[in-house]
């Protein structure tokens, strides 16, 4: 029975992994405020401070203000046509066209955060970025 919903109910879904490795002086106090002050994060650390780029990446790949920008960009989509922002695409994936403007970004944007996964590997730096899509 499992067998036959796999193959003939579920929708496949596509997901564009890649893995990043922070270099040389990347881990600076100074860049990495600055990269996420961009985002809306405001980091209380001294200058003395220690903080690895790879601890804070997950928090600023999946804030509001990245999922915002994602949102609104345009993508072309065999299911739901050309140039449609990707707030449109999964409104009408989720069918979140019911909402008013605030609840259906809100809404597309925990959906989006959702199908983002970002995890570091334990004993390094390397960082792996999962993007969960319905087509390639």
């Amino acid at each position: 029975m499992a067998a036959l919903y796999v193959f003939l109910l579920a929708q496949p879904v596509y997901i564009a992994t890649a893995k990043l490795v922070p270099t040389g002086d990347d881990n600076s106090i100074s860049n990495i405020q600055g990269l996420a002050s961009q985002f809306g994060f405001a980091l209380p650390l001294q200058s003395g401070s220690s903080i690895a780029f790879a601890d804070i990446y997950p928090e600023i790949v999946k804030s509001r203000k990245l999922t915002g920008i994602l949102l609104d960009r345009k993508f072309n989509t065999r299911k739901y046509g050309q140039n449609q922002t990707l707030l449109a695409i999964l409104a009408r994936q989720n069918r979140l066209e019911k909402y008013g403007t605030d609840e259906r970004f809100k809404r597309a944007s925990k959906i989006l955060q959702d199908d983002i996964n970002v995890s570091k590997a334990r004993l390094t730096s390397i960082i792996t970025l999962d993007v969960g899509a319905f087509e390639p």
